[in-house]
């Protein structure tokens, strides 16, 4: 059986409660409404997520709610939040462990990709989660701590074919 009920959309003004302040793991898809090529790139990306779920290689936890998968459409979302997200390209695959970026994707990737990608960041959410402690614990001891847990540690790749958020069709 289909599952596409497990890919739901996003709004700007629950992005703090979906993501920001989810205990558990959350992959969101960046689309916005463009040209043609672009929300093709877009369509697919989600449809490529939508897949990836129905995945035998994912365990269940992953399909039960461990793992939110979420669609943000950038046209409908505040200005502020677009910011904060820095996407440059369309579509872009944001996964996040509590709350935190964990890696990036720009492009439309393909299911073998995004079902890896969601296992490791399933599997190794407690790894994670050690090691951002050992971050918080050495910067509460006062050492260098230049790159304590922001944009900067997370991982970015390009995964299939993108569309410039900043071409004049997105932005009047």
């Amino acid at each position: 059986g289909t599952n596409a009920g497990r890919v739901r959309g996003l709004l700007s003004a629950d992005f703090d409660s979906q993501v920001t302040f989810n205990a558990n793991q959350a992959v969101v898809v960046v689309v916005a409404h463009g040209d043609e090529r672009c929300d093709e790139y877009c369509r697919g990306a989600v449809g490529v997520l939508e897949e990836a779920l129905n995945d035998e290689a994912l365990p269940d936890e992953c399909r039960g709610g461990k793992v939110s998968c979420l669609v943000l459409d950038l046209g409908e979302c505040s200005s502020h939040l677009v910011a904060s997200l820095q996407v440059f390209n369309l579509p872009t695959l944001l996964c996040f462990d509590e709350g935190e970026e964990t890696k990036r994707l720009v492009g439309c990737p393909t299911k073998r990709l995004l079902v890896d990608e969601i296992l490791d960041l399933h599997l190794h959410a407690d790894k994670r989660r050690a090691q951002r402690e050992r971050q918080r614990a050495s910067a509460r001891r006062g050492s260098d701590s230049r790159s304590a847990g922001g944009l900067e540690d997370a991982a970015s790749a390009a995964a299939g074919p993108s569309v410039s958020f900043f071409r004049k069709d997105f932005n009047g």
